[in-house]
This record gives structure tokens, C-alpha cells and sequence, in this order.
């Protein structure tokens, strides 16, 4: 999932999900990280590499992850 705010990050926690975070969002700075996302990008460009990127080791592995 990518989320904007730590409520999109708890939320896709709820339901076995990880979640990309994105900066220009509404989220205050560090809100997105210390609500745990994976990964918090800083521009459109990043999050498409993100997204392109394989799961890793911590995604779960039952094939849930979405980014």
C-alpha cells in the first residue's frame, strides 16, 4: 500500500500489509517512519523505483505485500 499519513501505515499494518510511504504528503517529518513504513519516498520518481524493486526478506510472505 502507499499511504501519506500514519493512520495509511497503521492501516495497512491491520490488515498484513506493508506500507511505502510518500514525503509531499500531508504527513508531518519522521511521522511516516516512526509509524513504520517500509520505506518513505521523496518524490514520484523514488516511489516508482520502489515500486520496481523485489520484496524483501521482512515482506510477508504469503503474497500480500502491495506497494
Amino acid at each position: 500500500m502507499v499511504g501519506d499519513r500514519l493512520h495509511d501505515v497503521e492501516g495497512a499494518r491491520t490488515h498484513g500489509l506493508d506500507c511505502l510511504g510518500v514525503s509531499w504528503g500531508y504527513a508531518a517529518p519522521g511521522e511516516l517512519e516512526e509509524a513504520g513504513a517500509v520505506a518513505v519516498c521523496p518524490d514520484p520518481a523514488a516511489l516508482a523505483g520502489a515500486l520496481r524493486e523485489p520484496r524483501t526478506a521482512t515482506a510477508p510472505t504469503n503474497g500480500t505485500f502491495v506497494a
